[in-house]
């Protein structure tokens, strides 16, 4: 998540999620450097981190400039456990336009038969 995103050099204009893996000292230490604008939320909550993502609202609708608006993963107990549980995570976000590859993750499946 976002500890991945910094590691690589991209800061995110808003981060959303209980941050429980990144730490939420680490969080507010970003926010209040003015890195980017986040939603932290209770870590027992019903809603992924991603739906979180999903229905951050600016002026009370959802906006995206296009491009990759999200990146969904899972963890699995082996690749395709996790590519599965990931598109199906995939399949639960609706929004309009919702158009996503269905390729990630292919080549490495592949190179593993």
């Amino acid at each position: 998540g976002l500890d991945t995103c910094l590691k690589l050099g991209l800061t995110p204009d808003l981060a959303v999620g209980d941050f429980d893996t990144f730490g939420r000292e680490r969080m507010e230490a970003l926010k209040e450097n003015g890195h980017f604008l986040s939603e932290v939320h209770e870590p027992r909550k019903d809603e992924t981190d991603t739906e979180l993502a999903v229905h951050s609202l600016n002026d009370g609708r959802l906006v995206t400039a296009g491009g990759r608006v999200l990146g969904v993963t899972a963890l699995g107990s082996d690749l395709q456990e996790a590519l599965n549980k990931s598109y199906a995570a995939v399949e639960s976000i609706d929004f309009e336009n919702k158009h996503y590859r269905k390729d990630i993750g292919q080549k490495a499946l592949n190179a593993l038969k």
